[in-house]
């Protein structure tokens, strides 16, 4: 299944609801439907085909999102990186991804005018903002007329995008991965409240913005609020003003947020949902964003080579010290140093296994076989689960 289906059907079902919010610019769901359809159509007429790679580097912005939809439209390989990312990073993405198109913003070009003066990148340049005098292609001019597009027919291991986090190795993550992702997200935590608001400050090339902002809102059918980059003050301003808010935030996010809200009488109309992803906030920290926010804290688990794995729900369910249970298709396995399998309790590494785990590592088929033995996944990360299956985090050595 094309994951590009979930914006399809928000916009045949709700397609006057505000799809995304950034600064003062909004879009509904019909429209960002009909620009991403419009967006995969000129990429077509540009002569790429399916499986071709796309790097992609933007700010957060309404045409972040759709270009992220319309490279999942037209079978297109999404390799998103930061826009603080340094040459050397983005000379080595670019070497070993070999994308076919960059498209970016003009605010954020000097390294990649950099990288591209040095070495051979991609043949098509897009870029919004631009000038007809610039080398690289305007973005709008590449738009075509139609407001239909035929979605890609993609299978469940089709490749959608490339993350590079971390280290220098691109984890493939397909259509499939992101489909079981939020089906399992939906089967804990029920369909959502479609009058939320879901507020994001994490980047869209990190595989948490991408899973959490990108994926399940959109196939909630909540508005997105973007922030171009985290700022506590604004994002307590944001709290605020809806009625029913959501945060996605990483653990480090976590102390300013406290402090912003902390300096003001918080008046709100109704509570939070804070979604902290990453690693388990202090005991303290979670009285005080309960305290703040009055609503309610889920703990995810997962890394950027499976961005789901476990989850907790909040109320009786809940287990102090336990991040919470495996999502829905997600087996697990405690292993000591021989990789024997450890009793309920006993602490060792922890192997994953299932539809959420990445397809592999990009041109590197030796690590691939290392870190996924017979189809489970090495995370590195020191743990113990229960007898009820709950997962208490020890040490962690897996990176988002």
């Amino acid at each position: 299944m094309n994951l590009a289906q979930y914006l399809v059907k928000r916009a045949k079902r709700v397609p006057n609801k505000t799809a995304v919010r950034c600064g003062s610019d909004t879009i509904t769901f019909r429209e960002l439907d009909i620009r991403s359809n419009r967006l995969a159509d000129g990429l077509r007429d540009l002569g790429l085909e399916p499986g071709d790679r796309a790097l992609v580097v933007m700010p957060a912005s309404i045409d972040r999102i759709a270009v992220f939809f319309a490279l999942a439209k037209a079978g297109l390989v999404e390799v998103p990186a930061d826009c603080a990312v340094d040459p050397e990073t983005l000379s080595h993405i670019v070497e070993e991804t070999s994308p076919k198109i960059f498209i970016g913003a003009e605010t954020h070009l000097e390294t990649v005018r950099t990288v591209f003066s040095a070495k051979q990148g991609p043949p098509i340049r897009l870029a919004r903002g631009v000038s007809t005098e610039s080398e690289f292609i305007n973005l709008e001019s590449v738009l075509s007329n139609r407001p239909e597009y035929p979605l890609y027919a993609a299978d469940d291991d089709d490749t959608v995008t490339v993350l590079y986090t971390g280290g220098l190795r691109g984890i493939m993550l397909t259509h499939g991965n992101f489909a079981s992702i939020c089906s399992a997200w939906s089967m804990i935590n029920g369909d959502g409240d479609p009058d939320t608001v879901v507020l994001g400050a994490v980047p869209l090339c990190h595989p948490y913005g991408i899973t959490g902002l990108l994926n399940i809102s959109m196939y909630q059918g909540q508005t997105i609020e973007l922030f171009q980059e985290f700022n506590a003050e604004k994002m307590v301003d944001a709290l605020e003003r809806e009625h029913r808010s959501m945060l996605y935030v990483l653990p480090d996010m976590l102390e300013p947020l406290i402090a912003a809200a902390g300096r003001r009488s918080l008046r709100r109309g109704s509570p939070a949902c804070c979604i902290i992803a990453g690693g388990l906030p202090l005991p303290e920290q979670r009285d005080t964003v309960h305290q703040l926010f009055k609503g309610k804290i889920y703990d995810v688990y997962g890394m950027a080579e499976a961005p789901l794995c476990a989850a907790g729900s909040p109320g009786k369910e809940a287990r102090k010290g336990s991040i919470g249970r495996f999502v829905p298709g997600c087996r697990a396995r405690v292993v000591d140093d021989e990789l024997r399998d450890l009793p309920p309790g006993g602490t060792g590494e922890l192997l994953l296994k299932g539809p959420g785990v990445m397809k592999g590592y990009l041109n590197r088929h030796e690590e691939t076989k290392h870190i996924l033995e017979n189809g489970w996944l090495h995370t590195g990360d020191t743990a113990r689960v229960d007898e009820e299956g709950y997962l208490y985090l020890v040490n962690r050595a897996s990176a988002w």
